[in-house]
């Protein structure tokens, strides 16, 4: 180092709030001059400044970290992440939505819909999505059945046990099969490096696995750990510029006019491999002496300087205060500068901020330019009520319950799952927790149930839950069964069983017996088929008919208010399917029966005193509902899209108490005949679309 560095603009540290603020400016520095004898440092991701640069009229560096995350180099750890039994769902919903997935993404589609309805495998939705990959295969290839059954093995059926470990005939036939599935993705694009990439370690793992028979999963994942390196991105491309661009700052050999140092932050410490005295010692009598661990921060040190003192006329650095949102700290080559500077003044003066963007004349490091204010744009407004073509959005195909209640309560939510058909990745969207045993225990009462001649008592019902629960956790519960879920597996076990008990019970008291157990109902509204699924209906020799809804929930509250405030419209849009089909039966009582809770919640006067008082006949519920749908849908179809979840955010968030809000708008809603639906924005996957959730509301 110099014995001291003068405060004459030769040397300058730019600190930024953030990447994008960093790299506009430097951007603007080398828009502002010259660049022959430039030289720029540049050891991490340029994606942030390549937008900067483009924005000027710059070429690209394109640069890009070396990452063992991009999505060919996953293919193979994920594959082998999925052969172990018990099967893990989410990881298996993720291998399936990875953009490099061997399995085609038509036939990804029906096995995460199956995952979504049951995360396990070997279950109905499993073997019914296995079942349609048949027949879609069918159509244009004659090897339907091979293909599926394949596909079936692999993901649901050959499973090996951990500590056992994957046979390796087992692993190198896996292999093979996903290098065949890899190569058939290559395009000629700047991908196919990617591939060849990973092909090449799929092949590396095949060595390593030879003579090794069983191979346990952690010895299998220490294979992968040395195995699976890392790649550049593939769709950087670095630019023809004035300009030369090093890695590193011992990559400079000769004397540049102009250095600029992008990212000037700690880079960390490097993992080197420790050696023991003991190793030491063993490659000492080899002739092997590894290097001091100091020696290497030496000759990093050595690099700082050496670069610093190439720059003849400007050594400049940026660095951004915060990266991805997190504080980082400087280089510490920071620390060498300030102390030398300090030897002929303030050496703050060398550290330029943020505020250069605010000036007129922006100057930095000998270069200055004009800049032109910006007129201060209006600030974006979320539209409640936004317009679309008239006409755009057609009468939907069919209806259900859901879907006549997200129109109702939220038409902007309704056009994009229902007509926009968007939706969450599939590795997020898997059922989980109240939903997850919920739909367990439906599938457990409808089993005990479907084929019950006559009553079931108590005990029996307790007795075949706590055995079918055993039978259906693979398939639809599967995560119970990780390692670490052994309490939750219990604690559940032991609720279920006991709810069907209370459930049983429940029937056996209203003097009824089950006549259908998940039975599919359909009738037309508008023209449009309606379809329901009926959890259970009851029926006793007085010619009472009883729909019962199963929920499982950690509250019977919500379900409570429903029937007290008459809006149990899933309950009425059953009654009048039923009734539309022209059954004839006597009077068609209603209720949820509350799972987690074992409690029965109905106005039904067979209940006597623990009915519940409803304010609306169950036929006015639905006349409401159906009112409010074609309502919803008319405004729709004239090409007015409500988000009506933002319009009550907007108003919480002036200060409106959000249940006295939603009691006027139900109040509002029955004074018109109406029907009002909450639209849950907190629960809504499109509240960030609409502007519900984010910094506007």
């Amino acid at each position: 180092m110099p014995s001291a560095i003068k405060g004459d603009g030769s040397v300058s540290l730019f600190e930024a709030k953030d990447e994008w603020e960093s790299a506009e400016n430097l951007a603007i520095w080398l828009s502002g001059g010259e660049n022959d004898g430039v030289a720029l440092i540049c050891g991490h991701d340029t994606e942030i400044l390549d937008h900067a640069l483009a924005s000027h009229g710059l070429p690209k560096i394109g640069s890009s970290e070396v990452s063992r995350w991009r999505a060919a180099l996953q293919v193979l750890p994920m594959l082998l992440s999925v052969v172990w039994k018990p099967v893990d769902a989410r990881r298996l919903a993720e291998f399936l939505s990875m953009p490099m997935s061997p399995v085609p993404p038509q036939y990804s589609a029906r096995l995460l819909h199956a995952l979504r309805k049951e995360p396990g495998v070997g279950g109905r939705a499993w073997d019914e999505a296995i079942k349609g990959i048949e027949d879609d295969r069918a159509n244009f290839k004659s090897d339907a059945g091979d293909y599926a059954l394949r596909l079936d093995k692999i993901l649901a059926v050959e499973l090996y046990s951990e500590d056992e470990g994957i046979p390796e005939a087992k692993l190198k036939e896996l292999c093979r099969w996903l290098v065949r599935k890899l190569v058939v993705k290559m395009d000629g694009s700047g991908k196919d490096d990617l591939i060849k990439e990973a092909v090449g370690q799929v092949g590396e793992i095949e060595r390593l696995a030879t003579g090794k028979g069983n191979i346990s999963r952690i010895s299998l994942e220490r294979m992968l750990d040395s195995v699976v390196g890392g790649a550049e991105a593939p769709d950087r491309i670095p630019q023809t510029a004035q300009w030369r661009v090093y890695s590193s700052p011992g990559g400079l050999i000769s004397p540049v006019k102009d250095l600029v140092w992008w990212g000037f932050a700690d880079p960390g410490t490097t993992r080197r491999t420790y050696w023991s005295d003991l190793e030491r010692a063993a490659l000492a009598e080899l002739g092997i002496e590894p290097e001091p661990s100091f020696k290497f921060r030496q000759r990093e040190a050595y690099s700082w300087r050496k670069a610093f003192l190439s720059a003849r006329e400007h050594f400049l650095t940026f660095r951004p205060q915060k990266k991805d949102g997190e504080s980082i700290p400087p280089h510490p080559f920071i620390d060498e500068i300030m102390a030398t500077a300090s030897i002929k003044g303030d050496p703050s003066a060398l550290v330029k901020k943020r505020e250069l963007l605010g000036r007129a004349e922006w100057a930095l490091a000998g270069r200055s330019v004009f800049l032109r204010p910006v007129g201060q744009a209006p600030p974006v407004t979320r539209a409640i009520r936004n317009r679309i073509p008239a006409g755009v959005v057609p009468s939907p195909e069919s209806l259900s319950y859901s879907s006549m209640k997200d129109m109702i309560a939220c038409p902007m939510k309704w056009a994009m799952r229902y007509h926009s058909r968007l939706r969450k990745s599939g590795a997020l969207d898997l059922p989980s927790d109240n939903v997850m045993i919920g739909n367990l225990c439906h599938r457990i009462a409808q089993r005990i149930y479907a084929n019950a001649e006559g009553p079931v008592s108590p005990n029996d019902a307790f007795a075949a839950a706590s055995r079918l629960y055993g039978e259906l956790l693979p398939s639809m519960a599967s995560e119970l069964l990780q390692g670490g879920r052994e309490v939750d597996n219990m604690r559940y076990r032991a609720s279920v069983a006991e709810s069907i008990r209370r459930l049983a019970d429940a029937i056996v008291s209203l003097g009824m017996k089950v006549t259908g157990s998940e039975k599919r109902i359909s009738s037309k509204l508008d023209k449009i088929p309606f379809v329901g699924v009926v959890d259970l209906i009851l029926s006793d020799s007085f010619g009472n008919r009883f729909v019962l809804d199963l929920k499982w929930s950690g509250s019977d509250k919500y379900m409570r208010s429903e029937i007290e405030e008459g809006r149990a419209l899933q309950l009425a849009s059953y009654v009048w399917i039923l009734r539309s089909e022209g059954e004839d039966a006597g009077p068609t009582h209603t209720g949820y029966f509350m799972l987690a809770q074992g409690r029965l919640l109905s106005d039904s006067p067979l209940l006597g005193e623990r009915a519940i008082s409803s304010r609306a006949q169950i036929e006015e519920v639905w006349e409401r509902g159906a009112r409010s749908w074609r309502e919803s849908f008319k405004t729709l179809n004239e090409g007015v899209l409500d988000a009506k979840g933002l319009n009550e955010k907007i108003e919480i968030s002036g200060g409106a108490d959000k249940k006295k809000l939603q009691d006027d708008l139900k109040a509002r809603a029955a004074e018109s005949g109406l029907f009002y639906a909450d639209p849950m924005c907190e629960y809504c996957d499109f509240a960030a679309l609409c502007g519900a959730k984010g910094d506007s509301v």
